[in-house]
């Protein structure tokens, strides 16, 4: 992104986080513009805003979770998705970071847990975490929890070319 670019951008969010109805949309923004250039700092320091101006929502937490995932900070993340967990325990998205965060660097078992939980939260969530979901089944050993989840995705997308390959395998990992 060209410095004029992001000066620009700044500015305008900027301006539009002076109004207290556009608060929060506007600090996500300037957080992941100064996450794009490299400021962690001032990255965070944009989400602490966020935060604080709506201290119910999970968002900033969710958004934070995410940055220190993806810069390898497993602590931090690991706050920040609990924290998001907390304000919204029902966000399948929350919930399928919060696992993969749990599978990468907690308990694999609580990682199942929660994925479960939003997949019935949301049944027709996305089909990526029924595949996850039976993948993990799959390495833990639990195959007919695999092939339960498997029949559960085929009932809600039917038959699919492109997950198809991927349950054989799995199939085959499971013994």
């Amino acid at each position: 992104m060209r410095l004029d670019h992001y000066e620009l951008a700044k500015e305008h969010f900027n301006a539009a986080a002076q109004s207290e109805a556009v608060a929060l949309e506007s600090y996500l923004p300037l957080a992941e513009i100064e996450e794009f250039r490299g400021d962690t700092l001032a990255s965070v320091r944009w989400l602490d805003l966020a935060r604080k101006l709506n201290q119910t929502s999970e968002l900033p937490d969710y958004q934070e979770g995410l940055h220190y995932c993806n810069k390898g900070d497993k602590q931090r993340a690991g706050v920040g998705f609990n924290r998001a967990h907390e304000l919204n325990p029902l966000n399948a998205s929350i919930l399928f970071y919060l696992a993969v965060y749990e599978r990468e660097f907690g308990d694999p078992g609580k990682a199942i847990s929660l994925l479960e939980q939003a997949i019935n939260a949301y049944p027709g969530t996305l089909p990526a975490y029924y595949i996850s979901l039976a993948d993990w089944y799959a390495q833990a050993g639990q195959c007919s929890d695999m092939l339960s989840t498997h029949e559960r995705l085929r009932s809600l997308i039917g038959f699919d070319s492109a997950f198809e390959p991927v349950m054989v395998e799995q199939k085959k990992s499971c013994r």
